[in-house]
Formats: C-alpha cells, sequence, structure tokens
C-alpha cells in the first residue's frame, strides 16, 4: 500500500480507470469539485474512464443523475451498474421465474421492474424468488425483517440482492444497503443471495468489454469500499485505490480530506484480507 495525495500522479501508470459513483465522485449530492477536475484531467490525458456502481438502478438513469449532478454530458455517458447487471439477469430469465416478490419496495427505482415478464406479488408464498433493491434510509437495523427472511429461506427461495453494499454514506451518517439484507438472509437463514455488482466478477467482465481493455496492469479500480471496490477490482486483476473520504471517513470518525491512521487502515484489510495498491484521502488530482 502507497499512500499518495492524489490520483494525478497515477495518470502516466494506467491507461484505464474504473470509478465507484458515491463515496468518490458525490456523497449524495452534487459532483464533488475535485472529481470533476480529475475526469476532466483523464481525457486530457487520453486516458478511459468507466463509472462503476453498485446503485440498484439501469443505466440511463444513472447517467442522467450524473448530468444534473453536474458531470458533463460526455463523461458521464461511461457508467455500468449493478442495478443494469441484475436488470438482465431478470429479462434473460434462466432460471424459467413466473411471480416475484419484492422485498423493499423502491418507489424512485420502478424501472427495475419494468419490462420484465414476472408477476410481481405481494405475498411472498406465492413468488418463486425475492429481488431486493434496497433499504429505506430511515431504517436502523434489519431486525424488522427477520419473520420474512425466515419464511423466504423455509420455502427456499432465492434472493437476487442488486446492490451488494452493505452500508453508504450520507452526509455523515451510514445507512443499511441491500447487500447486508442478503448478507443476513445467507449468514443467519441459510438462504441462498445471488448478487449483482461489485466484487462480484462478472460486472467486471462486462465493464473490459465495453472499454476494450486487455491489459490488466494498466488498469486502475478506485472505490471507498475495502469489502466491494478493493476486493472486487483485486479479483479482477485490476490495481486497486482505496479512497479515504467516503464510507471509511465516516466509520472511522475522520473528516474530509483528512488521514485514517495506519493501525486502522490495516484491521480494515486485515479484516477483508486484501490490501489497496494505493490510498488517497479524496478522488482528485
Amino acid at each position: 500500500m502507497y499512500r499518495i495525495d492524489g490520483l494525478g500522479e497515477l495518470l502516466t501508470d494506467y491507461d484505464t480507470f474504473v470509478i465507484d459513483l458515491w463515496g468518490v465522485m458525490h456523497h449524495g449530492g452534487q459532483i464533488l469539485p475535485e472529481a470533476k477536475a480529475l475526469i476532466e484531467a483523464i481525457g486530457r490525458a487520453g486516458k478511459l474512464h468507466m463509472f462503476l456502481s453498485n446503485a440498484p438502478r439501469r443505466t440511463d438513469v444513472v447517467k442522467r443523475q450524473l448530468v444534473e449532478r453536474g458531470l458533463h454530458e460526455e463523461a458521464a455517458q461511461y457508467v455500468h451498474t449493478s442495478g443494469e447487471e441484475g436488470w438482465q439477469f431478470l429479462k434473460r430469465n434462466p432460471a424459467n421465474w413466473t411471480r416475484g416478490f419484492v422485498f423493499e419496495p423502491a418507489g424512485g427505482a420502478a424501472e427495475m421492474y419494468e419490462d420484465l415478464s414476472f408477476e410481481w406479488s405481494k405475498d411472498l408464498n406465492e413468488a418463486d424468488f425475492a429481488l431486493v433493491v434496497g433499504v429505506p434510509m430511515e431504517t436502523p437495523n434489519l431486525d424488522g425483517y427477520r419473520e420474512r427472511l425466515a419464511a423466504m429461506a423455509k420455502k427456499g427461495m432465492p434472493m437476487v440482492c442488486v446492490n451488494p453494499d452493505l452500508w453508504v454514506r450520507v452526509g455523515d451518517t451510514l445507512r443499511i444497503c441491500a447487500g447486508l439484507v442478503a448478507q443476513l438472509y445467507e449468514r443467519d437463514y441459510g438462504g441462498q443471495a445471488i448478487y449483482f455488482g461489485k466484487p462480484h466478477n462478472a460486472v467486471y467482465q462486462t465493464v473490459l468489454a465495453r472499454t476494450g481493455a486487455s491489459d490488466l496492469s494498466r488498469v486502475l479500480a478506485v472505490g471507498d469500499l475495502v469489502e466491494t471496490d478493493v476486493r472486487g477490482g483485486h479479483g479482477a486483476g485490476f490495481a486497486t485505490c482505496l479512497i479515504e473520504g467516503g464510507v471509511l471517513a465516516t466509520r472511522l470518525g475522520f473528516g474530509p480530506g483528512a488521514r485514517a491512521r495506519d493501525v486502522d487502515l490495516q484491521a480494515e484489510f486485515d479484516k477483508h484480507q486484501v490490501t489497496p495498491n494505493f490510498v488517497s484521502p479524496l478522488f482528485r488530482l
């Protein structure tokens, strides 16, 4: 692990940058100015970038959101999401399911249910599978979900998770993500979860196909989560850079632009058994 002040010094070493969104490019609001400047610098250097997000949304929706958040339209075209990966799987429907149960309805992500061949039931006993898109922001813990999870496990119902993230930083608070629901289902109830997005390898193969990158030693994955961004990038054969100023800053209690203590970073790496090549306080030049 090498501590760096910004990614400008890496522009000559890598040709393709695979970049997380929430926690790197923004924290739920406008695109961070320093992140926008770095994206522009990547373009000027003749390098490629691809935003790879565990957002449970279709790709076109996230592209529009990036423009609304202040990113130039051209730069916002290079996006792939876990939601898109999961939706494409459901569209193919290799398991021949006929009826789905939306574990936690998400009104803002209605496109995840559209143009699919399933009937959607409010009764999980009638369904072949469950889809977990997200968790309401105000949810303090998952205790209220245990009864449904136990019933699903008893029925042997698979859960499709289109956001493997466990936590997201919103302001100065950590909020529960869908991945924590799927993890609980597997760990406490022996259920089957089918994940789409980071750190699972299939999503990286999609990125490589779209970017045309062939020399993996020239690809850098950037994100704020060790367990998804660093682990996934490492597993795909990329170099990785951890941004400290996202979830980690909230989890460890330090401010924007500050640095984590070496001992705290090492504890994170030991916990997840993976170490990034680089650590930067922010996604900046």
